[in-house]
C-alpha cells in the first residue's frame, strides 16, 4: 500500500508538473509562474524547483534548512522559498 501510494503522488506529480502546479498547490487552487515573466513555469523550472531544490532543502541539515526556507517566505518580496530561487519561480493564486 506505501509504495502504492507513493509511487501514485509521484506520477501525478509529474502530470501536474505540465500543468505549472503541484499537488498541494493544485488543491490549494495556486499556479506556479515564472519569477520575472509572471509566464506559466516550464517543465524544467518544475523539476528544478519540486525536484532539486525541495531534495536540497529536505536533505541539508534538514531542521535548518526549511526553518530558514520558511522565514524566506515572509521576508522576500516575491515571498519565494530555497526551492523558488532554484527554479526562478513563484507561487500565485488562480
Amino acid at each position: 500500500m506505501v509504495v502504492t501510494l507513493f509511487i501514485g503522488w509521484f506520477i501525478w506529480s509529474i502530470v501536474l508538473w505540465k500543468q505549472s502546479t503541484s499537488p498541494a498547490k493544485k488543491m490549494l487552487g495556486m499556479q506556479i509562474v515564472d519569477a520575472n515573466t509572471g509566464a506559466p513555469a516550464t517543465m524544467q523550472q518544475m523539476v528544478m524547483r519540486e525536484a532539486v531544490g525541495k531534495w536540497v532543502v529536505g536533505s541539508v541539515s534538514s531542521g535548518l534548512a526549511t526553518l530558514g526556507s520558511f522565514v524566506m517566505l515572509f521576508v522576500t518580496p516575491k515571498r519565494q522559498g530555497v526551492w523558488d530561487f532554484i527554479g526562478g519561480t513563484t507561487v500565485v493564486d488562480i
